[in-house]
This record gives structure tokens, sequence and C-alpha cells, in this order.
């Protein structure tokens, strides 16, 4: 991303640096690059910026929303682990209870 970033970055400051010397705008003619096509690039590169932005914009917040989903899943464990040894303290005695809710033991772990 940084590298991406620096990369824009020196395209700016070439085509700027182009656009502002006539001399350069004149030399680059010769390349087939008037000064038509080098706005061009850099209205593209305007268009690149943006969009990057955008793009790191989104994957901020889908970090964002991993971090509250792990977040809560967290709390949610948490809070089922409680209520599973209450449940296994209530039916210690019960061992049709504790077999049907299938809370004796060790739980099935999915790895993931």
């Amino acid at each position: 991303m940084k590298n991406q970033q620096k990369f824009i970055k020196q395209l700016f400051v070439a085509l700027y640096n182009v656009l502002s010397n006539p001399e350069l705008v004149s030399l680059f003619s010769k390349f087939n690059y008037n000064e038509k096509r080098l706005r061009e690039g850099m209205s593209d590169l305007d268009t690149l910026k943006s969009l990057t932005q955008l793009r790191d914009k989104a994957a901020e917040e889908a970090r964002a929303a991993t971090a509250r989903l792990n977040q809560a899943k967290t709390t949610l464990l948490a809070l089922f682990n409680i209520h599973l040894e209450t449940a296994r303290l209530a039916y210690k005695r019960e061992a049709e209870q504790v077999d049907h809710l299938k809370i004796c033991g060790r739980r099935k772990k999915r790895y993931d």
C-alpha cells in the first residue's frame, strides 16, 4: 500500500513537472506525449488516487467490522460457557437431562 502511494506521488510529481515546463512538453511531444495526453494522464492519476482512497477506506471498515465480530463472538462464547456450567450444576444428578442437553463431557470443537 505504501509503495503504491509512493508510486502515485512520484507519477504526480513527474507529470506536474513536465506540464509546468514548456520545454519538457515539446520534448515529450516527440514521443507522442503531447500536452493533451499528459493532461489526460493527470486526470487519470486523480481518478486512481480517489479509487485508492476508497479502497483503503473499505479495507479499514472491513477490519473494524471483523474486530467487532470477533469481540461479539468472544463475549457470546463467555456467556455460553457460564450458562453451560450453570446447566451442568443444575442437572448434575439428572442423567437423562444431561444426556438430552448433551452438556456432559467435552464439546466438539470446530477448527476454522
